[in-house]
């Protein structure tokens, strides 16, 4: 327990979320754990989206435009 609070104080998030999931494969019962791992991923994505803004717009136009072709092909 100790080195997965130390990551969260150091914010290695990463390392943290790594860390998190080890207990939850250790005790799969406890939700707790379930919730802190959810909640280190999520601040791991914003990490990432800040970081590397021009890939999730890239992802975004390639899914909208993969929506849209299935109902050209079926006009046409």
């Amino acid at each position: 327990m100790f080195p997965l609070f130390n990551a969260i104080q150091r914010k290695a998030w990463v390392r943290a979320q790594k860390l998190c999931h080890e207990l939850v494969l250790c005790d799969p019962e406890r939700k707790i754990y379930h919730r802190l791992y959810v909640r280190l991923e999520q601040i791991t994505n914003l990490i990432d989206q800040q970081l590397h803004p021009q890939s999730v717009i890239r992802q975004a136009a390639t899914a909208s435009n993969d929506e849209k072709r299935p109902s050209q092909q079926l006009s046409q």
